[in-house]
């Protein structure tokens, strides 16, 4: 367990320097740009990493179970990616046109998200490889570099004088096609090529990943993209600003992810015990701190431009602390269920889904960008209760059925 807590510790530390230099960036864009052009830039951000979570198909998280129990230096591994690519590529020109036919994106931004998804999507997929073999620090370097190049792009233009709202976002996506041409080079750098082919169960089995990635990703980036649809873009800036701060618990929460579904599934040793007091204390500390000094986080952050937020990154706080104890139960579901435990909890996801949308869009209209943060926390609370309820009955009523041999 202590070899866990420290690659969790390693992993904590990297995706925490890229989210440093990813919130260093947004802070100064929303202290360069106007409410509208920030919300406009927010919008777009949001749907360059929605998309491809869509995209890949589920199948980020099928390579990572699978390979995890193997070695995938023994199996044809490139033709698993191109499988991959090439439904990612179809899947995602679908979703950047209906995108633009919602949001009625520019020609640019367009263009910009049609090279953003695949791009996007063959780091994920390379990184899980990286993932089932527990080289975590290059899972994360992998997925999670273009924060950093995309702060020095940030830099560049603002001391050329050229930033604006069309050269940030090509900014944006030119980081993740950079990044995707280094991933392409370490993976054929260190990833052995095998004989072996690899079953059709793997895709079959990414396909329910897939249900359960897209709800879950639905149920974290609806909020944004409704509030730019319901408020505008200046709501959305407001919004986007009270995240900031938040995001220390995405990253503890993905940190912790990142290893734990492989673990899960690797180790049938490995308890979920064994972490869930460590968690619950980690998660209300951070939590505690957060909603006290909200505002005048809020006010060093921004210069008193977002200080209207506090309330907001207080219930993102709470929130937060949910998702964290959420991240530890479905990553139990994920790496060590079985396949017919993985369809239950896809129908629960989609269930709470379903309950969501209409929830959100009724709770922005008539509390505005706060309405945001309760949603979000009724949605969490009732995921909560039903993941350790689906662990609970698996474990001490129908082990075999579940996949809890171990």
């Amino acid at each position: 367990m202590k070899q866990i807590f420290r690659q969790i510790g390693w992993v904590f530390g990297l995706l925490g320097l890229s989210m440093l230099m990813a919130s260093i960036a947004s802070i100064w864009l929303a202290r360069s740009m106007s409410p509208k052009d920030f919300g406009e830039f927010s919008l777009m951000r949001s749907l360059i990493l929605f998309i491809p979570t869509l995209a890949i198909w589920g199948q980020d998280i099928a390579i990572t179970t699978f390979f995890a129990r193997t070695y995938p230096g023994r199996y044809r591994w490139f033709v698993v990616l191109r499988r991959v690519l090439i439904g990612s590529l179809i899947i995602g020109i679908l979703a950047t046109i209906v995108s633009g036919w919602i949001y009625h994106l520019k020609p640019y931004q367009l263009i910009c998200l049609a090279f953003a998804v695949p791009a996007s999507c063959s780091s994920l997929a390379l990184a899980s490889f990286f993932r089932a073999m527990g080289r975590y620090r290059f899972t994360v370097l992998m997925t999670s570099a273009f924060r950093g190049l995309f702060l020095i792009v940030v830099t560049v233009l603002w001391v050329t004088e050229r930033l604006d709202i069309q050269s940030a976002v090509i900014g944006y996506t030119l980081t993740l096609a950079v990044t995707a041409v280094i991933n392409f080079f370490l993976a054929y750098k260190f990833l052995p090529v095998g004989k072996e082919e690899v079953s059709p169960q793997l895709h079959r089995t990414g396909l329910i990943y897939m249900g359960i990635g897209l709800t879950v990703n639905i149920l974290i980036s609806l909020d944004a993209l409704m509030i730019s649809r319901v408020l505008g873009h200046e709501a959305l800036a407001l919004f986007s600003a009270a995240v900031v701060p938040a995001q220390m618990f995405a990253i503890l929460s993905r940190a912790a992810k990142i290893v734990w579904v492989p673990e899960f599934g690797r180790n049938t040793r490995v308890r979920m015990n064994s972490y869930g007091r460590w968690v619950i204390i980690c998660a209300f500390a951070l939590m505690l701190t957060m909603t006290v000094a909200a505002r005048p986080i809020l006010h060093v952050l921004y210069h008193g431009k977002y200080d209207d937020g506090s309330l907001l990154l207080q219930l993102l706080a709470v929130a937060g602390m949910l998702r964290l104890v959420y991240g530890l139960s479905s990553s139990f579901i994920i790496g060590r269920c079985s396949e017919r435990a993985l369809i239950v909890h896809l129908v629960m996801t989609c269930t709470v889904l379903l309950l969501y949308v209409p929830g959100l869009y009724f709770a922005l209209r008539t509390l505005g960008v706060l309405g945001a943060g309760y949603a979000l926390l009724l949605q969490l609370l009732i995921r909560v209760g039903g993941s350790y309820t689906l662990i609970g009955y698996g474990e001490h009523r129908h082990k075999t059925w579940f996949g809890f041999e171990g």
